[in-house]
């Protein structure tokens, strides 16, 4: 195996043992806060944590993806990359501090009564902009001592919550290890840029010409926040507390498959960038290889969210959360949608520096997606939600495929996606047969679902992943 392949392998597997953890994570804790804390709880937690995102994201602007790529471009000449470094982290905690200082006003002036204590908890999340510089290890496409350092964090955070959130009087409990251990785990990565970077002189004119494509990307950032945050605080607005808590576990289900899909667009995005600028000709092998992956995982993982929905939701959140059932079902397309466009976003816009397709496709399905709740939440609560969710999603994929249709071969990589719609079908009718008609114990019944639908979809999806990889 040479340096090359290796480095990415070792990338691959920190990061996935790390998404694994964010698997694990919610299965351990979803049951004991859902029933702990119940829709109320967990509505309150998820509206007030929206809100703080909101704040958190303009404190970042666009510099994750931008400090990625610009970083990963001077990744062989420290001298540049540490110029780079502090002019971007410069800009960046300029902006963090505006964010944080419109936070607390919004605190002290807005913020409804009810909401006050667990608002001042969560400004850990937008105290977090100032630190966050994972973008710089993503960049030097160091995945390992982030990995490592996050898994500590989050086994901690686990414990806590096993042990000390009980009830709905420990709401504030939760808040805090929540908000703590997101700032936590960019504060402990500070001591390693050292490893990276070293002392430079920065020229104060320099800043500005990073601002402007930064300020670019920020478009998407803050359109993907709005249609992913917006619609819990419209929900809070526009239906109930109780409507935001059922809508955040589904969602918190369905973020699940997702977050391995973008764990591997966050690997290959800074590999894509040297593969752009010294090997042009790989790209279409890599995101080809990438596309099979992807739609593999996520098209099983839609159809399987489908398929045990109805016998996993009452066990797994409890029967106050039944409502999530009809969620999840609306919400498992936008696995397949968001992973398409993850692909083409980090393997080729982003990499290739086509910011402008990227902002426009989401700041258009932003656009959609309050569009729609404003029609559907009053009508339909959180299934209006998911039905804004769905069509921003579906528009954001669709208008970058259009976009990029002439420039690389899009086409030939959605009908390798396509392709796994017939075995995840197949699965699908299959689990909904065996969870109507077996009636034993549910616990095994949900276990077969799970292992046999999988081993089912692995079975018959092979012979097409062995003949994608080869084509």
């Amino acid at each position: 195996m040479n340096k090359e392949r290796k480095s990415l392998f070792t990338n691959i597997f920190y990061n996935s043992i790390y998404q694994l953890l964010l698997i694990i994570m919610p299965l351990i804790t979803i049951p004991i806060v859902s029933r702990g804390l119940g829709t109320n709880g967990i509505g309150e937690y998820a509206y007030v944590t929206a809100i703080a995102s909101v704040f958190a994201s303009f404190g970042m602007l666009g510099i994750n993806n931008y400090g990625s790529r610009t970083v990963a471009s001077f990744k062989d000449d420290i001298e540049k990359r540490s110029k780079a470094f502090f002019e971007i982290w410069i800009v960046q905690l300029a902006f963090a501090m505006l964010s944080l200082l419109a936070y607390f006003i919004y605190y002290f002036f807005i913020c409804k009564e009810q909401y006050v204590t667990m608002t001042l908890i969560v400004s850990c999340l937008v105290i977090n902009s100032l630190f966050d510089i994972n973008w710089l290890f993503f960049g030097m496409e160091e995945f390992k001592s982030p990995a490592i350092k996050n898994i500590i964090i989050k086994i901690i955070s686990i414990v806590l919550i096993v042990v000390l959130v009980k009830t709905y009087d420990d709401i504030y409990t939760y808040c805090l290890i929540m908000s703590l251990s997101t700032l936590l785990s960019s504060v402990v990565m500070l001591p390693y840029i050292k490893k990276f970077v070293i002392k430079t002189k920065i020229d104060s004119h320099n800043l500005i010409k990073h601002i402007k494509p930064i300020l670019i990307l920020f478009i998407p950032i803050i359109a993907v926040t709005i249609y992913k945050k917006m619609d819990k605080i419209m929900l809070e607005t526009l239906a109930d507390i109780d409507e935001v808590g059922i809508y955040e576990n589904a969602e918190k289900l369905i973020n699940i498959p997702v977050s391995i899909i973008t764990a591997i667009g966050a690997v290959m995005m800074p590999r894509m960038v040297g593969v752009y600028k010294d090997k042009p000709s790989s790209g279409d092998g890599y995101m080809s290889k990438s596309i099979v992956l992807v739609s593999f995982l996520a098209i099983g993982m839609l159809f399987g969210l489908i398929g045990i929905a109805k016998d996993f939701c009452p066990l797994f959140f409890g029967e106050k959360f039944n409502g999530t059932i009809p969620l999840i079902m609306w919400l498992s397309p936008t696995v397949y949608f968001i992973a398409f466009a993850n692909i083409i976003r980090t393997q080729y816009l982003i990499p290739k520096k086509k910011d402008k397709i990227f902002t426009l496709s989401v700041l258009i399905g932003a656009v959609i997606n309050v569009i729609f709740n404003l029609i559907f939440i009053s009508l339909y609560g959180a299934v209006g939600a998911c039905i804004g969710t769905i069509a921003a999603e579906l528009f954001v994929m669709v208008y970058q495929i259009i976009a990029v249709r002439k420039e690389i071969p899009v086409g030939k990589y959605l009908l390798k996606s396509l392709y796994y719609f017939i075995p995840g079908a197949i699965m699908l009718v299959l689990i909904l047969l065996f969870a109507s008609y077996v009636d034993i114990n549910i616990y095994a019944k949900i276990a077969i679902e799970v292992i046999g639908g999988a081993l089912l979809y692995l079975l018959v999806s092979y012979p097409i992943v062995k003949r994608s990889l080869k084509s």
